[in-house]
């Protein structure tokens, strides 16, 4: 199930085509042996030479999740979220630029906001 309106459901090993930027990939000249995204990125980002082509990428990975949306229905998630009692949380090591930008649905920010904990460090509790 997608959440997303307009997106496929995206996984860090098929994000490369997901994004459509097989050839860009290509131009590094590089051979990877992963299709794991963080991976590609990690090599590209340590190679001075490719600033240009990194740079693309970033823009490319910008414009992607800038241009997602949350459906107007409620989702499973949102129903999840809502179900919380005061002894419940969420514990994820996912970052939701939805919950930092307050474009999450309707209510569901600040019924759950001190439920969710970001073990990644990218996120502050909420």
């Amino acid at each position: 199930m997608t959440i997303f309106r307009h997106y496929r459901q995206t996984l860090i090993n098929n994000f490369v085509e997901t994004l459509g930027i097989e050839d860009l990939i290509k131009r590094t000249g590089l051979s990877f042996s992963t299709a794991n995204f963080e991976d590609i990125y990690t090599e590209i980002h340590q190679r001075p030479e490719l600033n240009d082509i990194r740079d693309e990428l970033e823009q490319i990975v910008y414009d992607y999740f800038k241009g997602m949306e949350l459906p107007n229905e409620p989702t499973i998630y949102d129903h999840l979220v809502l179900s919380l009692r005061n002894k419940d949380f969420i514990a994820t090591f996912n970052w939701d630029p939805f919950w930092v930008t307050g474009k999450c649905p309707a209510g569901l920010k600040h019924t759950a906001s001190a439920h969710i904990f970001s073990l990644d460090n990218r996120l502050s509790t909420l």
